[in-house]
């Protein structure tokens, strides 16, 4: 499949209707972006483990916290994720 997307002013792009059903993209999902060179972009869903890695990198980039404060949120997070799981 090949199609045309435009760039926004803050780089950003839609995916196709049709890639985001096929390949089961969801809103807030995160892709690794590849520079292949040469014009040529790679993006790949990255998987559940991967994913919560990059998101504690964006987490130590974007916020002033000790390594000791990381380490509570993400018991209190993985606590709440629990609880979702044991009531759906």
């Amino acid at each position: 499949m090949s199609e045309v997307v435009k760039v926004g002013k803050k780089g950003q792009i839609t995916l196709p209707k049709e890639i985001r059903e096929r390949e089961d993209l969801k809103k807030g999902q995160l892709l690794e972006v590849k520079d292949l060179g040469g014009g040529l972009i790679f993006l790949t869903s990255i998987d559940r483990k991967k994913e919560a890695e990059a998101a504690l990198r964006l987490l130590g980039k974007n916020v002033e916290m000790t390594d000791k404060e990381v380490v509570e949120y993400c018991r209190k997070i993985r606590k709440e994720v629990f609880q979702e799981w044991s009531e759906s």
